[in-house]
């Protein structure tokens, strides 16, 4: 599993779902947000824009595994 991928049981497949964090959010955003949805444009789109604001995927020795 890529790190920042969570990993739940209860996922349909070709669905995926992302933790990025950020120490200071903009605009009174919380400092972690859990992206779900279906594995597609649109989804990416949301986590890049997420990126875009300065969240970031977590990093650690293992990553987040489910």
């Amino acid at each position: 599993m890529r790190p920042g991928h969570v990993g739940s049981p209860d996922r349909f497949a070709g669905e995926s779902e992302i933790l990025l964090l950020i120490s200071t959010p903009p605009d009174g955003l919380p400092i972690y947000r859990v992206w779900t949805g279906s594995d597609d444009a649109a989804f990416c789109q949301r986590v890049s824009e997420a990126i875009g604001l300065g969240y970031e995927l977590p990093a650690g020795p293992r990553g987040l595994q489910g």
